[in-house]
């Protein structure tokens, strides 16, 4: 038995088989019809990838969320840096071949990226040689045969992100790479997936194909031709978990209408946050008391257009009457940072997480953000809506919502559109919004905090960074703090308060949560039965 270990990615344990991934060289020197003919071959090279993004992006999306399918959609703005795309057609104009400028220029600004010093920065330069690979691999004409004929755990010295989105996923249990960074994008996917993964394991041997491993990326191991005694005790590991999820799908102990009483007797119900239709099923089929959060961006992403009104209304409707009364949470599109459709004009800036986004992109484009919440008002007469604001700092902002909401109104009423009733919320995630919490629930009907944002810009740590990551603390005083301050202000003005990121999954902030007298708390579908009975017995 050999023992590799690594640094983790995203939990689990998975046994099976090895299966090594070893692309085959390109060969970069082949020699090239004419200068026109090269440039050809190299602009069809981008159009077909900027189309495989897009294609990767939407299954994504539907199997991983907004978070995934923002993977792809970064890729494709890095796909179109006119920096990249000038400096390929000036060496193919300079009779260079288009393998040979797809790699010099790609090398050549990876390797700008790795010298910045700047963790974050370093970490893209994995992106461009992802991007790099992918090009030349349409290039060389190479199948995208994705070659998993049998459940198996993945070993690869580095995959790209587009490379593990066409692999069958269902067959993928787990995935171990020689090289790759816990902060990279392909990192990112293998978390959203839920596969067990670790990366930079040194010392795996080159023969590793078809030999039998446990993986352990919850210790952060990986255990080739493991004895029997371990094979047994991860076999008895993987049941026991397999007997917890199906207690918390199980219909007949997980109805999900009802509240969760916890033993200091404050109600609490469990919600699901989703990122699409696909999400709103894995709701109902774990047992949501209802939708705390549902990313309207899924219908802006990963397309040419900007969604009509009509398709925005038929998808809230859609999972509003699938709810049938239930609280469906709609938060209104959280565009900018790093969510940005091409075909929007959206100003450039250093650091987009603190520019224009969420209701600050809405406000400042009245009759864009004005077809989103026409097409919610209609769907408000189908279920029990809730209308939330992302990255409120102000209470004029709120104010401002509910005029252009009148103002939508107005104009459905006029068309005689049927309207039903709502709630508007708001989004808790900046210090701001949660020091001014109690002039907030003034003009808001709910409030729901979205702990990740919230940490980070409280702790003024990015949770991706691999140096400040230490910083990004839940339990942080100043957090909790805030917090305790949001709920206050929310109960003093008789209006209910949810947590919505991901430290309502965190089981042990549950106690901590409940004790503060949150309302609702909101996870991914996976996290109902295991958050359900974390709050039975706390």
């Amino acid at each position: 038995m050999k023992i590799i270990e690594g640094t983790r990615v995203s939990g689990g344990i998975a046994m099976a088989l090895l299966r090594a991934y070893r692309p085959d060289e390109i060969d970069i020197s082949k020699s090239e019809p004419a200068g026109a003919l090269r440039m050809d071959r190299f602009e069809d090279a981008v159009d077909k990838l900027r189309d495989r993004l897009a294609i990767l992006g939407d299954k994504a999306r539907s199997e991983t969320g907004e978070k995934g399918a923002a993977v792809f959609e970064a890729q494709k703005l890095l796909l179109e840096d006119a920096r990249l795309y000038g400096a390929c057609r000036e060496q193919i104009e300079g009779g260079a071949g288009a393998e040979q400028a797809v790699s010099s220029v790609f090398d050549r600004a990876a390797e700008e990226l790795g010298a910045s010093g700047d963790p974050y920065i370093c970490e893209r330069s994995a992106d461009v040689i992802s991007l790099k690979d992918e090009l030349l691999r349409i290039l060389s004409g190479e199948s995208l045969s994705d070659g998993l004929l049998e459940p198996c755990i993945l070993v690869a010295r580095d995959l790209s992100p587009a490379r593990l989105m066409e692999l069958d996923t269902s067959k993928l249990l787990g995935l171990v790479l020689f090289e790759g960074s816990p902060f990279g994008h392909t990192a990112i996917l293998a978390g959203s997936l839920g596969i067990p993964a670790l990366v930079r394991c040194g010392g795996i041997d080159d023969d590793t194909d078809g030999r039998y491993a446990v993986l352990d990326a919850d210790g952060g191991r990986l255990y080739i031709d493991p004895d029997e005694e371990v094979k047994a005790a991860f076999s008895a590991k993987i049941a026991e978990a397999g007997e917890r999820a199906n207690e918390g799908t199980d219909p007949s102990k997980n109805d999900g209408s009802d509240r969760a009483d916890p033993d200091d007797g404050a109600g609490c119900r469990v919600y699901a946050n989703i990122s699409d239709l696909r999400g709103a099923e894995a709701a109902l089929e774990t047992g949501a008391a209802g939708i705390g959060l549902f990313r309207s961006e899924f219908l802006y992403m990963g397309r040419d257009d900007e969604p009509t009104e009509e398709e925005q209304f038929k998808a809230y409707k859609t999972v509003l009457e699938r709810f049938e009364g239930r609280p469906v949470i709609i938060r209104t599109c959280d565009l900018g940072a790093d969510k940005c459709p091409s075909y929007l004009s959206m100003p450039g800036a250093e650091n987009p997480a603190l520019g224009l986004r969420g209701v600050r992109f809405g406000l400042k484009n009245k009759e864009f953000f004005k077809r989103q919440l026409r097409a919610l008002l209609r769907a408000s007469a189908f279920g029990n809506l809730g209308i939330m604001l992302p990255m409120v700092t102000r209470a004029d902002e709120v104010i401002r919502c509910r005029e252009l909401l009148s103002e939508a109104a107005s104009e459905l009423e006029s068309e005689g559109a049927d309207i039903g009733e709502y709630k508007l919320g708001v989004m808790i995630e900046t210090p701001a919004a949660a020091l001014c919490a109690d002039e907030l629930a003034h003009h808001a009907d709910f409030f729901s905090i979205g702990t990740n944002d919230l940490i980070q810009y409280t702790c003024a740590a990015d949770r991706t960074s691999p140096d400040a990551g230490e910083y990004f603390d839940p339990k942080s005083p100043a957090v909790l703090a805030l917090m305790e301050m949001t709920v206050k202000a929310a109960h003093d003005h008789g209006i209910t308060v949810g947590v919505c990121g991901e430290m309502a999954a965190d089981l042990s902030c549950t106690k901590l949560l409940l004790e503060m007298g949150v309302d609702v708390l909101s996870v991914n579908p996976g996290a109902i039965g295991a958050l359900r009975r974390r709050i039975r017995t706390d």
